[in-house]
């Protein structure tokens, strides 16, 4: 008899819930014994972008040449997006010309296993429209499946977060899939199919950390290692951010046009210089992890790998979230989503994320993002008002009335103007609700002319 599609898919499912249902799930191994090691590694790094690495290269540099540590990357992205500053190659021409540079530069730090799972990128503040140009669900599927083969004890991501400078909602879609796969990998009922069909075991990693590319890294102070850069490398007898520099280099096709003139000199003192300091640092002294996750214990300020045994580990299933008062109003989404998303995969240091932040662009309208909730019997009408505005800002007219149904919540939005002058030193904007409450964003605006 010849099977169809989909009574060969029932099949499948069937085999696999055969699988489980045949040993426990307390029971089921996180790892096989006498599997093939040649894709397991002590780091996985997950990203969106070929060149998202060099944020972290100068401790990828530290953990592979010098503690023999074992790494891969993978780019959730295609990397397709963006200028090309030396070709005529766009779109998916320019995603093969960078993955192309991405494993040049990974070579650069010993890194050999560099994986690209080609999603669509699209540029946003928030990380939502992101995932859903990623396609979610399928691409954190592809993100599980990769931790299961290279068996990572530590995942290391983009902070799911915003931050000064860290204003791309892909970078955070990207630690998002990673928190997501971390909690998932090890599940053998999450994505079964994976240990059937693909040959996988479970996987549990260990620890997760995340990191980020803000001006400004003081808010993670504490909250995880921190690394020199100015550490002279005992391998190669130069320093992390000399090492880190040079790796940059390898993405010849994302130099930023007023880098040029200094490249082109081929002073690397002078280069590194330039990526230290000026208003667009490219790295930041020192170097703050946010640890996120130990399933291991280890002091919070610890190294990464501390408490890292070499025996696998049984899967943690996620605790229930902790009741919580929902607040009447707030900031919207992408914090909203976050607060819940922390609390949801029970990320330890909450405290280290920054205050709600988002850069906006000179002279432009942009919009500040207010949750309503209504948990009574009751339909209410929330009025809102703008507190006094910083010099330069103006109010753009609109609704200031809303109705929010009874035990439902409503997202709306209040239009204001951008100065005409660029800041990084962000500034408060004030939303007051009444007896609801009151929310603050901070705006800092950026011109996009001098920055990427």
């Amino acid at each position: 008899m010849k099977l169809t599609k989909p009574l060969k898919a029932v099949l499948r499912l069937l085999a696999a819930l055969a699988v489980l249902a045949a040993v426990p799930a307390a029971a089921q191994p996180t790892s096989l014994l006498g599997q093939d090691s040649v894709q397991k590694v002590d780091l996985l790094v997950v990203v969106t972008h070929a060149d998202d690495d060099t944020a972290i290269s100068p401790y990828l540099a530290r953990a592979v040449l010098d503690q023999g540590k074992s790494a891969a990357v993978l780019h959730v992205g295609s990397s397709s997006s963006g200028f090309h500053t030396f070709g005529r190659e766009r779109k998916r021409g320019l995603g093969l010309v960078r993955q192309v540079e991405a494993r040049r530069a990974l070579a650069r730090l010993g890194i050999d296993q560099v994986w690209f799972l080609g999603g669509n990128d699209v540029f946003h503040y928030s990380p939502l429209p992101c995932l859903a140009s990623l396609e979610h669900g399928r691409t954190l599927e592809e993100v599980v499946r990769l931790v299961r083969l290279t068996r990572p004890e530590i995942v290391l991501t983009w902070l799911p977060n915003l931050a000064v400078g860290q204003n791309h909602g892909g970078h955070q879609a990207a630690g998002v899939l990673a928190t997501e796969a971390f909690d998932a990998a090890g599940d053998p009922t999450s994505f079964p199919a994976q240990l059937v069909e693909d040959g996988l075991a479970a996987w549990q990693p260990k620890k997760l950390y995340y990191f980020t590319d803000a001006f400004t890294t003081d808010f993670l102070a504490g909250k995880g290692p921190s690394y020199s850069i100015m550490t002279v490398s005992p391998a190669r007898g130069q320093t992390y951010l000399r090492l880190a520099v040079e790796e940059t280099l390898a993405y010849r096709s994302q130099y930023f046009p007023w880098w040029m003139e200094t490249i082109q000199r081929g002073n690397v003192d002078e280069i590194e210089k330039m990526m230290l300091g000026g208003d667009w640092p490219f790295y930041v002294e020192p170097l703050r992890l946010m640890r996120a996750k130990s399933l291991v214990g280890g002091k919070l300020d610890g190294d990464l790998f501390e408490q890292i045994g070499v025996e696998p580990i049984a899967f943690a299933p996620l605790p229930a979230a902790a009741a919580e008062r929902e607040p009447a109003v707030e900031i919207g989404p992408p914090w909203s989503f976050y607060r819940r998303f922390y609390r949801r995969h029970s990320i330890e240091p909450l405290a280290a994320t920054p205050p709600p932040t988002l850069v906006v662009p000179l002279s432009k309208p942009f919009a500040v993002p207010i949750l309503l909730r209504n948990p009574g019997a009751a339909e209410q009408i929330v009025e809102l008002s703008l507190g006094p505005l910083p010099a330069g800002f103006t109010e753009v007219p609109g609704a200031r009335s809303f109705r929010v149904p009874p035990r439902t919540s409503t997202s709306i939005e209040l239009k204001v103007t951008a100065p005409g002058k660029a800041s990084w030193t962000p500034v408060s904007l004030t939303v007051d609700a009444k007896e609801q409450g009151r929310v603050v964003l901070l705006v800092a605006v950026s011109d996009y002319t001098t920055a990427p």
